[in-house]
């Protein structure tokens, strides 16, 4: 089941928040949404955005570069 259009970009504006603060600024934060992920089943981040639960294994995902992961 998907979600609402105000939640999904409530969804990518949160990675986009996140990952911006893990790599230093908007374009390097775009990119890593746009690219293909091996540990996401080569999936990009924004793909997963429209489910939480791919939303949250996004999440992870981008938050264990801040962990060192």
């Amino acid at each position: 089941m998907g979600c609402g259009l105000p939640t999904l970009r409530l969804r990518r504006e949160k990675l986009l928040l996140v990952g911006r603060s893990v790599f230093g600024t908007d374009a390097l934060a775009r990119a890593w949404l746009k690219a293909p992920n091996a540990n996401l089943d080569g999936l990009t981040p924004e793909a997963l955005t429209d489910t939480l639960d791919g939303f949250q294994r996004a999440l992870a995902e981008l938050e264990s570069f801040s962990r060192g992961a």
